[in-house]
């Protein structure tokens, strides 16, 4: 099932101003995290859990949807109803049940289930963040001076941040894993290693951004080019032939998916849900996520705004030439309105009617 946000606002986050964004999403829908309200202030960002969604808008404030009424069930705890004090947000993540949030003055809030695993206990000396990552009841974040921060379930180790970190310039999580970039590209992931997700290839360049999964990890190289490791039981390690220069990347349990630089989204692996099937009339997508058995895109403008600009600019350009065309036939090469030694090539041309 394919849903949309229709929406008027500007990028934010991961993304380029626009007149126009809609965030879309897709897969699994049993809890209606595929379902999201209209929302016509905009949409900047989109994050994803396994049980709900949410959605940055361009004024800093956020809207979740999910985890509804089931056979009489209320999955709702919270995670979809942002805190009334939570104030301007310039990032998102979900985990099972929990919502994050990265205030524009670097803090970071938690709401939703009740604290389990003490995911919502946010650590007393955590400093100014400038990015968050949620997953399966952990949380990582990296502060402003480049040191990596983790709490919540931990039966895994995956919030036990390596002592030889260093500083980073980016972050992940997994079910079970956590990932970072350091300041020179080497990306670093600890946690469970059962299926080799921790044992990062050799061949893995310099990147700028990691996404982890419920068994597999994939980078973005700085070169643009993709690379996955880790359990390829359901194929979320074959990255597709012929994939196109690359600026994001994300990973559900068992998929992968990439953000091509022309705005085209690639998506591999499991697909029992659907979420490797990308709707044919997503374009202009500037940014990605993705989590559980769901993928979401913020998506710049739909395909018919997109033929209208086209459209619109090609009425332009016709416009143009036509009005240098008339200035061809009379002489008029500079456009002032007279023919005179200052338009060269005045000879070379067929005199007629000034236009």
């Amino acid at each position: 099932m394919v849903s949309f946000i229709a929406a008027a606002g500007a990028m934010a986050v991961v993304g380029t101003a626009h007149a126009q964004s809609m965030a879309r999403v897709w897969g699994a829908n049993v809890l209606g995290q595929a379902s999201p309200p209209q929302i016509v202030e905009g949409v900047t960002a989109v994050a994803l859990s396994s049980e709900h969604s949410l959605a940055l808008l361009p004024n800093g404030s956020i809207r979740g949807w999910g985890a509804n009424t089931v056979n009489g069930i209320n999955f709702n705890y919270g995670q979809t109803v942002e805190p009334s004090d939570l104030g301007a947000c310039k990032a998102i993540a979900a985990g099972t049940s929990i919502s994050v949030a990265l205030r524009t003055d670097g803090i970071v809030r938690v709401w939703g289930k009740t604290d389990s695993y003490g995911t919502k206990t946010i650590p007393t000396d955590l400093g100014a963040c400038t990015a968050i990552a949620c997953m399966s009841n952990h949380i990582v974040a990296l502060q402003e001076s480049g040191t990596v921060r983790a709490w919540g379930r931990n039966d895994k180790n995956q919030c036990v941040v390596p002592a030889d970190l260093g500083a980073c310039k980016a972050i992940a999580c997994g079910s079970q894993n956590s990932g970072a970039i350091r300041t020179d590209g080497t990306v670093v992931v600890w946690g469970s290693n059962d299926h080799g997700v921790c044992t990062v290839p050799s061949d893995v360049g310099a990147s700028t951004a990691i996404a982890i999964g419920d068994r597999h990890g994939i980078a973005l190289l700085e070169n643009r080019t993709v690379r996955t490791w880790g359990s390829n039981a359901q194929g979320q390690l074959n990255v597709p032939v012929g994939i196109g220069a690359c600026i994001a990347v994300a990973a559900g349990y068992y998929n992968s998916v990439a953000l091509q630089a022309d705005g085209v989204v690639r998506a591999w692996g499991n697909n029992t849900q659907g979420e490797c099937n990308v709707p044919p009339d997503l374009v202009g997508v500037t940014s990605i996520a993705a989590a559980g058995y769901n993928v979401a895109a913020v998506q710049a403008k739909s395909f018919i705004e997109l033929l209208s600009d086209a459209t619109t600019a090609n009425a332009a350009l016709t416009a143009s030439n036509a009005a240098l065309t008339a200035r061809l036939n009379c002489g008029d090469l500079n456009g002032d309105g007279e023919v005179n030694g200052a338009d060269l090539g005045r000879m070379l041309i067929s005199w007629g009617q000034c236009q």
